[in-house]
């Protein structure tokens, strides 16, 4: 007769294996009741529902529909962190508060209440302190279990309680193309008349052209590497006057409505003059669309 010995390895490998299969197939079928995987348990607590996520994005002097629409960055106005609060419309004591890196341009609030929450966003400079006049607010309404929800707010350029100039870079196309090229004839001179702020301008272009309106230069061609740029103006919304004259003293003029960053390495905004009848097809959006893309947070 042959006694067992349960103290042989091959036997207590086989115990220890048998222990282990029992305890992943327990495991993995509390995972699966929860709706989770064979990875990990999501859900320890039995509850599978995600929390809301409220998102609340932030740009600065960002104005699309002047051509500027990537905004100044966290560098360009000295940000090293933003101060998201966000308070219960209906219930002042619901209320979180987040700093995040200026350069994530987003922070998100994870479970909040349900309902509407008016929002403040507090740029603050590396010490800390706050860099606008006031709070900036927005509203967001706060995701539902399970959702997401989001809101982009931009701090305006009059939020900022500092002085700030910028460089203004700029090309000038004649019914899209350069001034020799230009129909009916080609164009000779061109006047600039640069408004900012509700004030004109007393600065020179890089070629030495006062922008004030009254100072006609030879028409200035574009190109590859070829633009002009006025420096240190104050930044903000602006309007861009172009005239321009052809041998015979016909002229062809435009006005855009612009925006002057903050810094100097700003997009090289594009302006096309008309030149030639619409024949009654409605006006194109202007393109002031910079050509380089604009600063990273």
């Amino acid at each position: 007769m042959t006694e067992q010995n349960d103290d042989h390895p091959a036997l207590n490998w086989k115990k220890l294996g048998l222990v282990a299969s029992l305890g992943a197939g327990f495991a993995l079928a509390g995972q699966l009741a929860c709706g989770g995987s064979d990875d990990a348990n999501p859900c320890p607590t039995g509850n599978c529902t995600l929390p809301g996520s409220t998102l609340v994005k932030f740009s600065f002097n960002a104005y699309p529909d002047r051509g500027f629409p990537g905004g100044d960055t966290c560098i360009d106005l000295g940000i090293g962190k933003v101060r998201t609060t966000v308070v219960k419309a209906d219930d002042a004591l619901v209320t979180q508060s987040s700093d995040t890196e200026c350069g994530n341009a987003q922070v998100t609030f994870v479970g909040l209440e349900p309902g509407t929450y008016h929002v403040e966003l507090t740029p603050l400079d590396l010490s800390g302190n706050s860099l606008v006049k006031a709070p900036v607010p927005g509203q967001v309404e706060a995701a539902a279990e399970g959702m997401s929800s989001q809101v982009a707010i931009n701090i305006p350029y009059d939020a900022w309680a500092g002085t700030y100039t910028g460089n203004f870079l700029f090309t000038i196309a004649w019914g899209g193309v350069t001034c020799a090229a230009a129909l009916p004839s080609p164009i000779v001179t061109q006047r600039l008349k640069l408004t900012v702020n509700g004030a004109v301008a007393t600065q020179s272009t890089d070629s030495g052209q006062k922008v004030d309106g009254t100072d006609p230069k030879p028409c200035h061609e574009f190109g590859p590497g070829k633009f002009e740029f006025v420096m240190a103006l104050p930044f903000g919304p602006a309007t861009l006057e172009v005239t321009g004259t052809d041998a015979a003293s016909m002229t062809h003029a435009a006005s855009f409505d612009t925006f002057v960053g903050i810094g100097i390495s700003n997009p090289t905004l594009k302006f096309d003059v008309p030149t030639m009848p619409d024949a009654g097809i409605p006006d194109a959006p202007v393109d002031a669309v910079g050509d380089a893309a604009p600063d990273a947070p």
